[in-house]
């Protein structure tokens, strides 16, 4: 019986086959004819937040037939990307033609996207793509920034490069406000166009201390709302210094004379933090230096003494320390009954300055050694008084800055520069502007890896802002670099979020 049906089985199937191998091919299928084709020719763009995006690639068939394509454009979205913008998606759609032209809005933040151009044939269904880096840029992301007293008030400019200045940046975005006089200073922390920290930006004036956005320099908030809850007393920002180089970690001197930690993201959350200020009997002096990238180093004016400010990275909290047993110590670091004039590091974060008077006005100038930072940390090997005999005018002084990469401080008298050796004691005059043309800033910068001397000056009608290289000895290296004109009196400059800065001061 299984035999007999094992046959009939085999018997069905050969018919099957016998019969649909007799139907005629009679050549009537619809083919497609497969046209290849690719994108390519994308070349790397700069552009800058409200400019248009311009770009149109390369198409290559192998049947020319472009009106078949249909094309997508899109920035495709890194997860740090992603969350910066509060997305839900990858991706960006950002044109649908083959030639690009889209105008980048302010809120795709500066940074650097993959752009994908692809296209689809309707008919096939065949995809092609390729991509291009695009660096999105601010128009005010890079410069000095030059906080001037105008007619109108207070004012921010911003000065790119020789030729490129953006004036009245702050009252152009601000509804056409302007701040308010006296003009104090400009704050920053993280120098650093680094994508993994949070750039933040404040500006001080008489009853306005507020934060700005980076990017635009339109009002934020009021600096005291950067608590998660009221502090009490409003605190006015006397003072902003970074920890060190790449760092997360600034600090705020306030009008208090307190200190406080600022956290600027880390490499996953982009946002700034902000403790309350520390407590303790001690009021800062508003200037700070730091040694090692471990902590900061203050002028206790209550107490007249110096403090440490350590253990910045730990989640316990900052602690304040005096120093002991310092020695070869040829003053008294814990009885310094002076007010300080000024202080900063000098000659990177090796050595410490710190100038004073007393009731009568006379000067003083002390140093503080911290070359041996890996074995002694936070503890100076030694202190220097520094002899001022050999440094004219220096009671005279309008303002001054630090040298990083040498042991000098320049200062200014009138339209005269000085530069002061520190270790020797002695200060020459090294450039002189015209008579009437008062320098009123001084800062030592960092730009785009070069070292550079900012100096403003001021006429009576006019200020001026001018860029100088400093040589090898310390001297400026002439032309300047930069000279711009036109402004009102500036108060106070300070340079922002250039690429490499060893130490952005405030």
């Amino acid at each position: 019986m299984k035999n007999i049906t094992l046959v009939y089985w085999l018997c069905m199937i050969s018919s099957c086959l016998t019969i649909t191998g007799c139907y005629k091919d009679l050549g009537n299928y619809d083919y497609e004819v497969l046209n290849k084709f690719a994108l390519s020719n994308l070349s790397q763009q700069i552009v800058v937040q409200g400019d248009t995006l311009r770009l149109n690639p390369t198409l290559e068939e192998d049947i020319p037939d472009s009106t078949r394509f249909d094309y997508k454009w899109t920035f495709e979205l890194n997860r740090e990307q992603i969350a910066k913008m509060s997305l839900d998606s990858n991706a960006i759609i950002i044109g649908r033609k083959k030639e690009l032209l889209y105008v980048i809005p302010i809120n795709i933040p500066a940074d650097t996207y993959i752009l994908k151009a692809e296209a689809v044939d309707r008919n096939t269904g065949i995809r092609k793509f390729t991509t291009t880096s695009v660096q999105i840029t601010v128009r005010y992301q890079r410069g000095y920034m030059l906080l001037e007293e105008t007619d109108q008030g207070g004012d921010i400019s911003l000065v790119v490069n020789k030729g490129l200045v953006y004036r009245h940046v702050f009252s152009e975005n601000n509804e056409g406000k302007y701040l308010p006089t006296p003009l104090n200073r400009l704050l920053t922390a993280n120098a650093l166009m680094d994508r993994r920290n949070k750039k933040i930006l404040f500006v001080s004036a008489a009853g306005f201390n507020k934060e700005l956005d980076e990017q635009s320099f339109r009002v934020i908030r009021d600096i005291n709302d950067i608590f998660i809850a009221p502090y009490g007393k409003p605190l006015v920002p006397m003072y902003l210094e970074a920890l060190s180089n790449r760092t997360l970690y600034s600090a705020f001197v306030w009008d208090n004379g307190l200190i406080s930690n600022v956290v600027t993201g880390s490499t996953n959350v982009l946002a700034a933090t902000y403790d309350y200020p520390l407590a303790g009997d001690y009021k800062l002096a508003p200037f700070l230096a730091h040694f090692g990238g471990r902590g900061f180093i203050g002028f206790d004016e209550k107490n007249g003494r110096f403090l440490s400010f350590d253990n910045w990275r730990s989640t316990s909290g900052i602690t304040m320390s005096t120093f002991l047993n310092v020695p070869t110590t040829v003053f008294d670091i814990n009885n310094i009954k002076k007010k300080m004039i000024y202080g900063s590091n000098i000659f990177q974060d090796r050595y410490f300055v710190g100038l004073f008077k007393d009731v009568s006005g006379r000067l003083s100038m002390y140093e503080l050694d911290f070359t041996d930072i890996r074995n002694k940390g936070a503890q100076p090997i030694r202190t220097y008084t520094i002899d001022l005999t050999k440094v004219p005018h220096i009671d005279k002084a309008s303002c001054f800055t630090a040298s990083y990469l040498l042991p000098f401080l320049y200062y200014a008298v009138d339209n005269t520069l000085y530069l002061f050796d520190v270790h020797n004691h002695k200060a020459d005059p090294i450039y002189s502007f015209q008579p009437g043309e008062r320098i009123t800033t001084l800062e030592w910068a960092n730009k785009e890896g070069t070292r550079q001397i900012a100096i403003s000056t001021y006429n009576g009608s006019e200020g001026k802002f001018y860029v100088f290289l400093p040589s090898g000895s310390g001297s400026l290296e002439l032309p300047a670099q930069i000279q711009e004109g036109g402004f009102g009196k500036i108060i106070h400059t300070h340079i922002k979020f250039s690429s490499a800065s060893p130490n952005p001061r405030g």
